[in-house]
């Protein structure tokens, strides 16, 4: 399979859906660094029908103090990117688990990390002039970055769909006759 045809990839969005930053607490501690207290992580969407692929890049980071005490200040964020592919019916595949095509891995881990490298920039931007500036996403390797993600986002489904317990029926008597 040929490689992803960056002249058939447009982003068409690349927005906010939440912009929270919340001021430091009262205890008058000064932010020293900003730490991410779980990783960045990204949300994959497409429909082949429409030859489109989107992510959400999910974060969420706070203020410390020299002794590393969370300050109050915090930020959460979701961005949203939404690609249109031309070409997509190129960088289809099919797996076992659904009979439906899907993005081929190159593609969406190419996109990915275009979601993410965008986002940084966008986050960059957005905490200048906040008690989150010099707020900066890790570098990350867009493999890792999108296969912890499905990891991520299986286990929160997989947690969602516990089996409901139900106490087994009391056996009924037989009336008589």
């Amino acid at each position: 399979m040929a490689a992803p045809d960056l002249q058939q990839i447009h982003l068409v969005t690349a927005t906010f859906l939440e912009c929270c930053i919340s001021s430091a607490d009262d205890s008058g501690r000064v932010v020293e660094r900003i730490a991410l207290p779980e990783q960045a992580w990204l949300f994959p969407q497409f429909t082949t029908a429409e030859k489109r692929i989107s992510y959400i890049v999910h974060v969420n980071c706070q203020g410390l103090c020299p002794e590393g005490e969370p300050t109050g200040v915090a930020g959460r964020f979701q961005l949203y990117f939404d690609f249109q592919v031309d070409n997509l019916d190129e960088h289809l595949a099919t797996i076992e688990a659904t009979s439906d095509p899907i993005p081929t891995h190159e593609m969406m881990v190419m996109l990915g990390g275009v979601a993410y490298s965008t986002a940084r920039g966008m986050l960059l931007s957005k905490v200048q002039d906040t008690p989150l500036h010099g707020f900066s996403l890790p570098l990350r390797w867009p493999v890792e970055l999108l296969e912890a993600s499905v990891k991520r986002m299986i286990a929160e489904q997989n947690a969602q769909e516990k089996p409901v317990l139900k106490k087994p029926a009391k056996p009924r008597a037989r009336k008589k006759s």
